[in-house]
């Protein structure tokens, strides 16, 4: 079944046409749903194979094809992972199949393509699942960051004693509210650094202590950071300013829309964090500006507001870089230099330590797959 949504657009056609006429019969309708099912749930579980997690699926199907679509890979995805104890799967997919509404809703003696064929039609169910097959069965390998389903081990995360304190990541994001709230540039530029030196600090606090544990478990990971059309050259502009001010490197997957964002722990929600006010800030100060105009009467809108985006990624780079390297050199020179390195107050253990980092994140994204066409920076 494969095949009606590929190859020959005209003998597809003429395919579906011919599934259309024998659903009319209930038995045949039932056999085909099963088969519409299997087309698509196989699929959807080589994916995480291929390193995809499902806010990643779910994004891709909707940059692709369009809500609908997004709505039945849901489906998909909860019957697929439906077939896994929920201890068994990354500490982050829960949350993200909530996020997206991935959920077995369905009836136990039924399936979500018959229930959505009864809903919104045999056709447009149809139609939408041979789109989403074609979609997802071609889809790249890229690099992995959870481990697969029904593998993962409840109370086993590689950075358990560097989680990120929750306080902290409260007092960073009412900073960034107020900076998005306010119409004042300097004042949001105030507010944000603020909430950037916050970060920094916790972020030096946590690699300290883990210097000072026994424990190897402070190393870099991995997230990826969507980003959405148009003037995605110059939001990853800006995502890879914000990177680099939290000791991050980013890798643009270019023709998939992604960037895969390497550092430790608070570090990486460091970056999450702001970069989402960030461009939340810019694109409102970016439509502020309205549409531009020439003297001749053309539109140069679309050049001025790359423009725009490019210079914000540049000035606010700059303060946030600041604003991290004050802190760390505050840290640096305030700690006792003979303070031995256990006690987490000497300044060569905290240089050694942001050494060390630098290091293994840099390794971490070397060894990222390029999926096709990437820049990399930080």
């Amino acid at each position: 079944m494969t095949s009606l949504a590929a190859g020959d657009p005209h003998r597809a056609e003429l395919s579906i046409r011919r599934l259309l006429a024998r659903s009319a019969e209930p038995r045949a309708a039932a056999a085909i749903n099963r088969q519409l099912r299997e087309l698509l749930v196989a699929p959807v579980g080589l994916a995480w194979s291929r390193g995809w997690r499902p806010i990643d699926l779910h994004i891709y199907v909707g940059r692709e094809l369009d809500s609908d679509a997004q709505t039945l890979a849901a489906d998909g995805m909860a019957a697929q992972l439906g077939t896994y104890a929920a201890s068994t799967l990354a500490p982050s997919w829960p949350e993200q199949l909530r996020t997206i509404d991935a959920r077995c809703w369905w009836p136990p003696q039924s399936d979500f393509v018959t229930e959505r064929s009864r809903a919104e039609g045999f056709e447009a169910t149809l139609r939408t699942v041979l789109d989403l097959a074609v979609l997802v069965t071609m889809l790249p390998t890229i690099e992995r960051i959870d481990p697969l389903p029904g593998t993962a081990r409840p109370g086993r995360t590689s950075s358990a004693p560097a989680e990120v304190d929750p306080r902290i990541l409260e007092r960073v994001r009412r900073m960034l509210a107020q900076a998005e709230s306010t119409p004042y540039e300097a004042e949001a530029d105030t507010f944000t650094a603020a909430a950037q030196s916050l970060m920094t600090r916790h972020s030096l606090d946590v690699a300290m202590l883990s210097a000072s544990t026994d424990r190897h478990t402070d190393d870099a990971l991995s997230t990826r950071v969507w980003v959405e059309r148009p003037y995605e050259q110059e939001k990853v502009r800006l995502l890879q300013a914000v990177a680099e001010a939290n000791r991050c490197r980013t890798i643009w997957s270019v023709g998939l829309g992604f960037s895969t964002v390497v550092g430790h722990a608070a570090d990486l929600a460091a970056v999450e964090t702001i970069f989402t006010s960030l461009l939340l800030q810019a694109t409102r100060a970016m439509l502020g500006e309205g549409s531009q105009i020439t003297r001749a009467g053309t539109s140069r809108t679309r050049r001025f507001r790359q423009s725009f985006l490019t210079a914000y990624a540049v000035r606010i780079g700059d303060r946030l870089r600041e604003a991290m390297q004050t802190e760390t050199e505050s840290a640096i020179n305030g700690t006792e230099p003979d303070a031995p390195a256990s006690d987490g107050g000497s300044s060569r253990a905290l240089v050694r330590v942001l050494a060390e980092r630098q290091h293994t994140s840099t390794i971490w994204s070397t060894s990222c797959s390029p999926t096709s066409s990437t820049s990399r920076a930080g």
